[in-house]
């Protein structure tokens, strides 16, 4: 008799979590969003930033693409990131925000922080603690 094994193929491992009802992608975007509401920072958990609209090519229809950071806060005008380990598609969908926020916003584009750990997590809490006082 053999045992079957069922392989997971995903290279980012994180464990979900979830709090307040919210399910969170990782422990660490969970983390985060117990600091930022337990310091009373206002944000938007999961908005949706759509990168390139859907569209057309040669009768297919190409489906849209979005990048969904982890919170917006809008007082400071800025995108939170929680990555432990960035999947591979990361670096494309912020460069192509990057691009596209830069050329429609002339200088009012968010800024964009990613926390990698809870230490960095709790760094940026202090450090804008005071906007949200």
């Amino acid at each position: 008799m053999s045992a079957v094994v069922k392989k997971d193929n995903r290279k980012i491992k994180s464990k979900k979590t979830t709090i307040d009802g919210i399910e969170f992608d990782s422990l660490l975007e969970g983390y985060a969003y117990k600091c930022m509401k337990m310091e009373g920072f206002v944000f938007q958990i999961k908005p949706e930033y759509e990168i390139i609209p859907k569209f057309t090519y040669q009768g297919m229809g190409i489906k849209r693409m979005i990048w969904t950071p982890d919170f917006f806060l809008p007082s400071i005008n800025t995108i939170v990131e929680t990555k432990g380990r960035a999947n591979e598609t990361f670096p494309l969908r912020l460069k192509i925000f990057m691009w596209i926020y830069c050329r429609i916003n002339g200088g009012t584009e968010p800024k964009i922080v990613i926390l990698e750990n809870q230490k960095q997590v709790r760094d940026f809490i202090i450090e804008y603690k005071e906007y949200f006082i």
